[in-house]
């Protein structure tokens, strides 16, 4: 099976030039700090270098993303979804598993009739928005997904954001039925979980959107860079 092999001078800088461009623009909008920028490019580099010695192959290195239209990426351009965003970040392969419209009932049955090649790197769940008013069936969903993977396997599950919608505004019922399965999913998976909704402030999320509940390419640049800054802090 192919190795990653170290990375040539060439492909290191192709890698920080991407890299920097890609966060420049986040800084710019907000998406991310500057200290936070340099860290995280600092992390990226130190890993690329060091790929062979962790002797990763393909798969092991690919990251997969499991959803529905967040997932796709409906909002923004071709390859602006959060998945190739993240996938170009950290230099890595990725299959984006997203599809408009489904409920995690369907993006379950899917995932669990997924090819092979897809369970060697890293597993991303990102599912319940189109049902999240069920909540014990989201639940009961997502963990499924999750139990399908390998032993030791490396996922994360993404929280479910609200929409700019009138019953999903403070207080409403939408906004309680979230929050509820939000912190379902929280005490399930702990550090496995990842608040998205924390990454986008109400004051500003019309910002990061391109309708009422679909992301831009800022906002989906902002949930990459959230994820990826964790998937490198594990060392992943």
């Amino acid at each position: 099976m192919m190795k990653y092999a170290r990375l040539p001078v060439v492909a290191l800088l192709l890698v920080s030039v991407s890299v920097n461009c890609v966060l420049a623009g986040a800084i710019g909008f907000g998406i991310t700090t500057r200290a936070a920028a340099s860290a995280l490019v600092h992390k990226i580099k130190s890993t690329a270098g060091v790929w062979d010695e962790r002797a990763n192959d393909i798969e092991q290195s690919s990251i997969a993303c499991w959803g529905d239209s967040l997932t796709a990426g409906t909002g923004a351009s071709l390859h602006e979804d959060y998945c190739s965003v993240l996938a170009n970040l950290l230099y890595r392969n990725s299959y984006n598993g997203g599809v408009g419209g489904e409920t995690s009932g369907q993006i379950r049955k899917r995932m669990l009739e997924r090819p092979d090649g897809l369970d060697g790197g890293i597993t991303i769940i990102w599912a319940g928005r189109n049902n999240y008013m069920e909540t014990r069936e989201v639940i009961n969903d997502v963990s499924a997904m999750v139990a399908s993977l390998p032993r030791q396997a490396r996922f994360l599950v993404l929280g479910v954001i609200r929409g700019e919608y009138p019953g999903e505004l403070s207080g409403q019922l939408g906004d309680t039925k979230i929050s509820e399965l939000n912190r379902e999913l929280a005490h399930a998976y702990g550090t496995s979980f990842l608040d998205i909704q924390l990454q986008f402030p109400l004051a500003n999320a019309s910002t990061y959107r391109a309708d009422q509940i679909h992301l831009n390419r800022l906002g989906y640049s902002k949930v990459a860079t959230a994820v990826a800054q964790i998937i490198l802090d594990r060392n992943w």
